[in-house]
């Protein structure tokens, strides 16, 4: 018997703080949204090391959305194992080699770095730059590489400023930003467009490359990721940023599931949503790697 329920399943080593990513405020949206519109209950948990969600054993749900990222073999073994006979689909990205029969709807990281140089070489951009103070986040190295793809296409010189000194942390430092950006001032050339992989980033990549006298908007073109609406708030000249489209991911991901719970026996289902690039209107206007006057159209 159908209990109208699903549950959404957060898993990562520090599970505990998962919901406190910036990413997971638009995929709830989305998911919340689209469970009210189906007339579902919606159950959410956190998978932290080993812990297995209880909601998930007394068959209170009919299905289950799983997002999971920094997963330990020994996590990855016990989802596995434990969700193996649940109906579920797995939303954002695949950062884990955790063998679950489940649908997916996942966003083309691949395309992040790529929209990111095409936009920069619409710029007349021929230096450009990626700041990562976080080279070690399990997006970032796709997103690099699209970025790479692109600049070896239309003939880009791109360089690469992470900190002199790495540290893996669960949240940024402001040492590392300045460490990354103090990597990017210590270029004979300094690029003058940058790519920052995260919107999360910008701000404090912004707040250390104007205080060291470079003006992001005037002196330097810059794109950012994830279109982040609490950007606005932050710096009073918003970037351009790409759209990975976390509501809509969500959403997606609860109707799918309901076709799931609907038809079991249905063959698995994989598809990506592809991002999309957002320019404010007060941004302006680039060509040969310089700002010219007006703003985008």
């Amino acid at each position: 018997m159908l209990t109208k329920s699903i549950c959404l399943v957060a898993a990562c080593e520090t599970g505990r703080n998962m919901f406190h990513l910036p990413v997971l405020p638009s995929l709830l949206t989305g998911i919340e949204r689209q469970a009210e519109l189906e007339g579902i209950n919606l159950m959410v948990a956190t998978v932290t090391g080993e812990q297995y969600p209880r909601v998930l054993d007394a068959d209170s749900c009919d299905g289950v959305l799983f997002v999971g990222t920094k997963i330990s073999p020994a996590t990855a073994q016990m989802l596995s194992s434990r969700l193996k006979s649940c109906l579920g689909v797995w939303l954002m990205r695949q950062g884990n080699e955790i063998d679950l029969p489940f649908d997916r709807i996942f966003y083309n990281n691949d395309a992040v770095g790529q929209i990111a140089g095409e936009y920069l070489a619409g710029g007349g951009h021929r230096h450009v730059a990626i700041i990562d103070p976080q080279p070690y986040h399990s997006a970032h190295d796709a997103r690099l590489e699209g970025l790479r793809q692109v600049c070896k296409q239309r003939g880009m010189h791109l360089s690469v400023c992470y900190p002199s000194h790495i540290v893996s942390t669960p949240q940024v430092t402001y040492e590392q930003t300045k460490a990354a950006v103090q990597t990017y001032l210590e270029l004979k050339e300094r690029p003058t467009g940058l790519f920052v992989p995260r919107d999360q980033l910008t701000q404090h990549v912004v707040s250390c490359l104007e205080a060291a006298g470079v003006q992001v908007g005037i002196d330097v073109d810059l794109i950012s990721c994830d279109n982040d609406p609490k950007l606005s708030s932050w710096m009073p000249r918003r970037p351009p940023s790409i759209d990975i489209h976390l509501e809509e991911i969500g959403a997606a991901g609860v109707r799918r599931l309901v076709q799931r719970i609907a038809d079991p026996r249905a063959p698995q289902f994989q598809t990506s949503v592809t991002p999309s690039l957002a320019i404010p209107k007060a941004w302006p206007a680039w060509r040969n790697g310089r700002r010219i006057e007006g703003v985008q159209t």
